[in-house]
């Protein structure tokens, strides 16, 4: 009997990469940002999902029941769309090496792990939501 489920609402949300912010270290924030991207892209393509059965975000044990259907939709958009911005704050040295790891890892993962280009779409939609500013800067140039 196991603690965890599949899609549980640990494993499958910012939990653990931000708990690794109390490691005080050089190197933590740029790891955490990483992560965040990582979960990010990995939430962005398991929205495609149809919500039921294992794709449902769970409760760990004891309770170890699903929040919902759309409620398992919205906790991992957020989670998505807030690791995204959160790995952009937590990288100061360079401004565009977020947007540049999101969407090099987000075409890895579509073509290399899911050999499916529609993963693309709510990655497409999630970079779009954070990083809307940058794109408009950049067409002022």
């Amino acid at each position: 009997m196991s603690v965890l489920h599949h899609r549980s609402i640990i494993t499958h949300s910012l939990l653990i990469p931000l708990l690794l912010l109390l490691v005080k270290s050089n190197l933590t924030k740029p790891v955490v940002a990483g992560l965040c991207v990582g979960v990010s892209i990995h939430l962005a393509a398991d929205l495609l999902s149809p919500m039921k059965g294992f794709a449902l975000i769970y409760l760990p044990a004891p309770i170890k029941s699903s929040i919902g259907a759309w409620q398992s939709f919205v906790w991992m958009g957020l989670n998505a769309v807030v690791g995204l911005y959160l790995a952009d704050r937590f990288t100061t040295f360079h401004r565009l090496i977020v947007p540049s790891a999101y969407v090099c890892a987000s075409l890895w993962y579509a073509f290399y792990n899911e050999q499916n280009i529609f993963v693309l779409v709510p990655t497409v939609i999630i970079f779009l939501v954070c990083f809307r500013n940058l794109i408009i800067r950049s067409s002022k140039l």
